[in-house]
């Protein structure tokens, strides 16, 4: 979630907001035993952009340091990593309290999962991502360094085809003999999200760079018309792929990297410049909501006990524990706290 700008594109800070919020609804499975049909559109399909949309905003700012001629490697994943090891620390000790203390469970053996999350899967279930981002920055960083940057960013779209055949178009890959040990790999959650959607969305910053200039250029109502037709293509593919039954996750579909890339451009165009504090603070909520949700939801279980949660009350008190808890960080605005909202 962290880009390591100085100067903000307001939109964008303003829509980490919203894509924060739908991975709540994700998280918290909102509409569950009330609306099948909206349920299902508000978990699988509508939220799907969150994730991409975070890797995609990364991967523009940070290429075109790049490619500006800076060196903010070392600073970077400084900061990534900080903010990574303070919340990991904070969920670590949850999950001691939860599960060892509450729970009863082997020391030895929440030990040993906790080690081996910190460094491959992420400490928490969402904190996959920074994992996901500090790989990408790597692997960028060294094909840039080679001179390898427009190498890496089309090789980038085949990875991108793969994470699609290994989850909307399952049916499809699992009939390719050279695909189908990968995706009946044990570990492909964690290879299509660090190598088939990380890597491939952040490297999509490369060609926004490229096409900088002609997005400059761009009336805003093209970047709008642009965005609508995106959304369409991305609903049309979906409503395919469920007639087919062709799909095993929604993680990732070929409308979805037009729709980000789309989503994108027009942020772009908009970038709200007398709407600074409003993005600040959209910024301060955004992060702060992404990083403790996943810790709300289960105090909140763990409280009411899991059988017996309302979604749509889990949904609201995540959101207001993560949205009021970033205002105020941000209001206060001291240094050290500063990490908690990256």
């Amino acid at each position: 979630m962290k880009t390591n700008v100085k100067q903000h594109n307001n939109s964008i800070d303003m829509f980490r907001l919203i894509a924060a919020i739908m991975v709540v609804q994700v998280h918290t499975d909102v509409f569950a035993n009330l609306n099948e049909p909206l349920r299902y559109f508000f978990i699988n399909i509508f939220p799907r952009v969150a994730v991409p949309f975070f890797f995609v905003v990364s991967g523009y700012f940070y290429i075109g340091k790049l490619m500006a001629g800076k060196k903010p490697f070392f600073h970077y994943i400084a900061n990534i990593l900080s903010v990574y090891i303070l919340w990991s620390a904070i969920y670590i000790a949850f999950f001691y309290v939860r599960n060892v203390m509450i729970k009863g469970r082997q020391l030895e053996k929440f030990i040993n999962n906790r080690l081996k999350n910190f460094f491959i899967y992420g400490t928490a279930g969402h904190l996959w991502y920074i994992p996901a981002l500090i790989i990408a920055v790597l692997v960028v960083t060294i094909f840039y360094k080679l001179h390898l940057i427009k190498l890496l960013a089309i090789a980038s779209l085949a990875l991108y085809v793969l994470g699609v055949l290994s989850c909307s178009y399952y049916k499809i890959g699992i009939q390719i003999p050279q695909l189908q040990p990968l995706l009946e790999n044990e570990n492909l959650l964690w290879i299509r999200r660090h190598w088939f959607m990380g890597l491939p969305l952040f490297t999509m910053g490369y060609f926004l760079n490229i096409l900088k200039p002609k997005i400059e250029k761009m009336k805003k109502k093209t970047s709008s018309i642009l965005l609508l037709v995106a959304i369409e293509v991305f609903l049309i593919e979906v409503v395919i792929i469920m007639l087919l039954e062709i799909w095993q996750s929604w993680t990732l579909t070929f409308g979805l990297y037009f729709l980000t890339a789309a989503l994108m451009i027009f942020l772009l165009k908009h970038p709200a410049p007398k709407y600074a504090k409003t993005g600040y603070y959209c910024r301060c909520a955004a992060n702060f909501t992404y990083y403790s949700h996943y810790m709300t939801v289960a105090i909140i279980e763990l409280i009411q006990g899991e059988a017996n949660v309302n979604h749509v009350y889990l949904l609201g008190m995540v959101l207001a524990v993560g949205i009021f808890g970033g205002l105020f960080i941000g209001l206060l605005n001291f240094k050290w706290l500063n990490k908690l909202v990256g």
